[in-house]
């Protein structure tokens, strides 16, 4: 009985060391390396905000997919969508994303997502939606180059 107290209480010891331990290596490296700590939460903040935007933006892709969501309608929806629970997906898709407003960078996203074959919640997207997104895209692009 004693030799499974004593191992108890060892087991215990040796968790609380092994805590405190850590948390102190924490603490060096945030004195260590300035600003560390900021980063790294910053860095949890944007993963909170794409775990909240994460469902959101797949059913809006799964939308779209559907055909219950017009392109232009959803880019709308995106930006208003990212813009409460994600706003550095807004400055990432404003840098790689192809257009010139933020809406039709916001539109290409969409379909280059259902490019790579992710309809979100939704069915497999078919051919003739595909057409028909590849259309839309092409008309708001159309639609924002300036006159010759």
């Amino acid at each position: 009985m004693r030799r499974i107290a004593t191992l108890g209480i060892t087991g215990c010891t040796l968790a609380v060391l092994t805590c405190w331990v850590m948390e102190l290596s924490v603490a060096c490296i945030a004195d260590l390396l300035p600003g560390s700590r900021d980063r790294m939460n910053r860095l949890d903040q944007q993963l909170q905000e794409r775990e909240r935007f994460q469902p959101r933006f797949r059913a809006l892709v799964a939308e779209v997919a559907a055909g219950r969501q017009s392109l232009r309608d959803a880019s709308r929806r995106l930006e208003q969508l990212a813009a409460e629970r994600h706003p550095s997906y807004l400055e990432h898709v404003g840098i790689v994303a192809p257009g010139e407003t933020l809406r039709t960078k916001l539109a290409s996203q969409i379909v280059l997502h259902l490019d790579t074959g992710d309809s979100g919640d939704g069915p497999p997207l078919d051919g003739a939606r595909h057409a028909e997104l590849a259309r839309q895209l092409e008309k708001m692009l159309a639609d924002e180059a300036p006159a010759p």
